[in-house]
């Protein structure tokens, strides 16, 4: 299949979700491989983009204006869907523009794709974004504001289908899982997903995110208020206050930050196992994965969401 047919697949709604067995620490699991979508540089975020880009070419938007970290795998997703759009991109950063500078991974796409940037302090994200708007507003362009980490109804609707997918391919082999883990960030994701467990009749599936940045409190209530408004969509007027499972144990100093112990864990990982897992978002979750295995003695199915990552890896 060439690259133009397949891009048609997958904006039909056709992403060929990969999911391949793995065995970590003698435990069998079964791992989506989004490390190996194949569009706009790969994992979670590139599935988002797609996502994003069926919404702005049916609501003719033709520029972006959205924000990340220093090696945010959402800014390379989304720079390289609107270079491929022949759409402005401009994006806002927050971190640090030396290292951004220094080049390597996302960066570097990120400057290929012909993507405007600029670097702000956090309290200056959404007035900087803002501006951006209105310039490109002021140029006759209609641009569209997309969240940092994809969290609007586009990025949560790629993974209500992700789920979709992914039931289709389970029933083909009769398996079915018990436990779904993934690493949870800005929450669009889990969000999604939680509500596609609803629509596909797997609610008893227990989706289990584990935070890489975000407390408790603060994290399982912006995945719980996006997943009520987005099942909502769904005509799922449902409170998933009880059916978010948000683990913030595994978070250490933060985002981008892991401990000697889970640097350790992943290097194993990435030896051993055939699977590449970064030390921001895939390798904190699964070394919170196994911690969670072990000390509940979990049984049954048990699946884990690798995300992608590997070019904002530090190996």
């Amino acid at each position: 299949m060439d690259f133009d047919e397949y891009r048609r697949q997958q904006m039909a709604g056709r992403t060929f979700l990969t999911v391949e067995d793995a065995t970590i620490e003698d435990t069998p699991i079964k791992v989506v491989r989004e490390d190996k979508f194949r569009a706009f540089g790969g994992g979670n975020k590139a599935r988002k983009a797609l996502s994003y880009e069926r919404f702005l070419k049916q609501n003719g938007f033709n520029a972006v204006v959205t924000c990340g970290g220093t090696h945010s795998n959402h800014n390379r997703a989304i720079a390289l869907m609107a270079m491929a759009n022949g759409w402005k991109c401009h994006l806002v950063y927050h971190g640090s523009k030396s290292d951004f500078e220094k080049g390597g991974g996302n960066a570097d796409i990120v400057k290929m794709s012909g993507a405007s940037y600029e670097f702000v302090e956090v309290n200056e994200i959404s007035d900087t974004m803002n501006k951006a708007m209105l310039n490109f507003e002021r140029k006759g362009l209609k641009p569209y504001y997309i969240h940092g980490g994809g969290h609007d109804t586009p990025g949560g609707v790629a993974f209500v289908e992700a789920i979709k997918e992914l039931k289709c391919k389970c029933d083909g082999t009769g398996y079915k899982p018990d436990y779904i883990f993934v690493a949870s960030g800005t929450g669009s994701m889990q969000a999604g997903m939680s509500v596609g467990l609803d629509i596909v009749g797997w609610s008893e599936v227990k989706l289990i995110g584990v935070s890489i940045a975000r407390p408790q409190e603060r994290g399982k209530k912006v995945i719980v208020d996006f997943a009520n408004e987005l099942a909502k969509n769904y005509g799922i007027n449902k409170d998933y206050t009880d059916s978010i499972i948000f683990i913030d144990n595994y978070v250490g100093n933060g985002y981008d930050h892991s401990s000697k112990e889970e640097r350790y864990f992943i290097h194993s990982v990435n030896k051993n196992s055939g699977l590449l897992v970064d030390e921001t978002y895939s390798g904190k979750a699964m070394y919170g994965m196994m911690d969670i295995i072990k000390k509940q003695n979990l049984k049954g199915n048990i699946m884990f969401w690798l995300t992608g990552g590997p070019l904002n890896a530090k190996f």
